[in-house]
């Protein structure tokens, strides 16, 4: 019986462990790999940057990362606790700097090379090689897309076992990086794992109360997000509520309208399609590269930090927004 007992008090604190390290790599580290420039919250609010925040008559939020974020509980849950507690201890690694390599690797291996000085669509941080960025435009199922990067995967370890680059450490390693492969690409265990943003979510509601003199709202919200077109309804079913100030989700998605940020074409069929002036939007991404193209196409853009919340808060009372 006492044997019994200690195996389930064992068993509680190995899974507290687990779950706690997850947070921890999945949490805190994903954040750092964002770019590392000086946020935007944190500069001096120019003359010029008061001026077009007095016009600002529409707001654009990204999603991931902003209103929307991956719980790291449910994430290590659907791998297995004991298997990612084990991983983290052994291995001493954050799962999220292999899947940078593999990235890197995918980009070599299918001979793309970023332009420099020209905006790149980036996952965790890194360019996005062409099977991914066709994946998140709508022209690649999530299906098809995981299956070829098995593929991938299968020729690099064969590689590293024929006595070429090391592409995984263990074999441990290179299974658990193609489960989280298959939940990222799996839309029914990703939407599981997709939860608020609290303090996003208060500012939205912020925002959306204030109000013209004549009782109307003051800003209109629009969507402007990177994702696969089979996320998007998921979303909707599942966040309902979210999606009520954007007029029922209006915006761009990127899987549904085949156009990626950075690139200029996103922030142009936003415009286009709904008839706003640039000069007169406001877009919040966490993406600092997203945030440069925003400026650059006319935009006041803000970049939205997840460990400073209250920076954007702080920002847009200079710029008597909120």
């Amino acid at each position: 019986m006492k044997k019994i007992v200690l195996i389930g008090i064992f068993a509680l604190f190995a899974t507290g462990l687990g779950l706690g390290l997850a947070g921890w790599y999945f949490g805190v580290l994903p954040r750092s790999l964002q770019c590392r420039l000086k946020p935007f919250c944190q500069e001096a609010v120019t003359a010029d940057q008061e001026t077009q925040a007095a016009g600002v008559k529409n707001i654009i939020f990204d999603l991931g990362g902003v209103l929307l974020e991956t719980d790291s509980k449910a994430m290590t849950g659907l791998v297995g606790t004991w298997r990612m507690s084990s991983y983290l201890l052994t291995h001493q690694t954050n799962p999220i700097d292999v899947l940078k390599r593999l990235i890197n690797f995918l980009c070599e291996e299918e001979g793309f090379h970023p332009p420099a000085g020209e905006p790149v669509a980036c996952w965790y941080g890194e360019p996005m090689p062409p099977m991914l960025c066709a994946w998140q435009k709508g022209q690649l199922e999530g299906q098809k897309a995981i299956e070829k990067l098995c593929a991938h995967i299968q020729n690099f370890w064969e590689r590293q076992q024929a006595g070429g680059p090391r592409y995984f450490a263990s074999k441990t390693e290179r299974d658990l990086i193609i489960d989280l492969l298959r939940i990222i690409f799996d839309v029914r265990q990703r939407i599981q794992t997709t939860v608020p943003v609290k303090a996003s979510w208060q500012l939205l509601e912020r925002l959306a109360a204030q109000k013209n003199e004549d009782g109307t709202r003051r800003y209109r919200f629009f969507v402007l997000s990177n994702v696969d077109a089979e996320m998007v309804p998921e979303l909707h079913k599942k966040f309902p509520q979210l999606f009520t100030y954007f007029d029922g989700g209006q915006g761009i998605y990127s899987g549904c309208d085949g156009c990626l940020k950075p690139e200029p074409a996103a922030y142009e069929t936003l415009c286009k399609r709904y008839s706003l002036d640039p000069q007169e939007c406001l877009f919040i991404d966490d993406q600092e590269e997203n945030v440069h193209a925003a400026r650059a196409y006319g935009m006041l853009a803000a970049h939205w930090n997840a460990e400073r919340p209250k920076e954007m808060e702080n920002l847009l009372h200079k710029l008597n927004i909120v």
